[in-house]
């Protein structure tokens, strides 16, 4: 998301106010504000801006990480994970804060069947920097269950990765969930007290 936001930026030649609106929202996390409301601030930057250029905007930006990073936008270990999971014919579904403009194009990447994002609200074909529908702690896991009725999905033989205590309401509806990269987190003490998986891929990135 953030550097979602710092490629648009770049693109209208004001990357100072980028840096300076994300500076902002890393103060309300160091205050303690919760996920929900840095996730909600975070989308008042798209207030005004048109849906389909920003769904382009998404498309440019992926390209240009995929070429800056050689086609490896993903953890390896996760790039894996993911095959393993369409080897046995699971279906994968990207559950995320963000919004589709920038989910979209790494959903096409690594061949997810769904998205379940955040939703804003759109008027005369516009963002108007509100959200429609959260994405972030209980409102995953709301999402995840629904997804789930609908398409007979039993989620006690089902895996979850986060990386972020918020992430946890979804994550314990599975069976199978795994935290990634939590160590020293609340999500670290919260997983080992139930007995999660851990995934540590930071080790890739050295």
């Amino acid at each position: 998301m953030f550097e979602l936001l710092l490629f648009d930026a770049a693109e209208q030649k004001c990357l100072e106010d980028g840096l300076d609106f994300l500076a902002g929202l890393r103060r309300l996390k160091s205050l303690g504000a919760p996920r929900e409301l840095t996730n909600r601030e975070y989308f008042r930057w798209w207030a005004g801006r048109d849906v389909e250029e920003t769904s382009e905007l998404g498309k440019r930006w992926f390209s240009q990480a995929l070429e800056e990073h050689g086609g490896r936008v993903v953890f390896e270990e996760m790039r894996h994970r993911l095959e393993l999971h369409r080897a046995r014919g699971d279906r994968i579904v990207l559950v995320s804060g963000s919004f589709s403009p920038a989910v979209v194009p790494l959903a096409t990447h690594v061949q997810a069947e769904d998205i379940l994002a955040t939703e804003l609200v759109v008027e005369a074909g516009k963002y108007t920097g509100e959200i429609r529908t959260p994405m972030i702690g209980q409102g995953k896991a709301v999402a995840v269950r629904a997804h789930a009725a609908r398409g007979s999905v039993r989620l006690d033989l089902s895996h979850a990765y986060g990386d972020d205590i918020s992430d946890a309401p979804f994550m314990e509806l599975t069976g199978c969930p795994t935290a990634v990269n939590s160590t020293n987190s609340a999500l670290a003490l919260h997983s080992q007290r139930a007995g999660w998986q851990q995934l540590d891929t930071r080790k890739e990135a050295k």
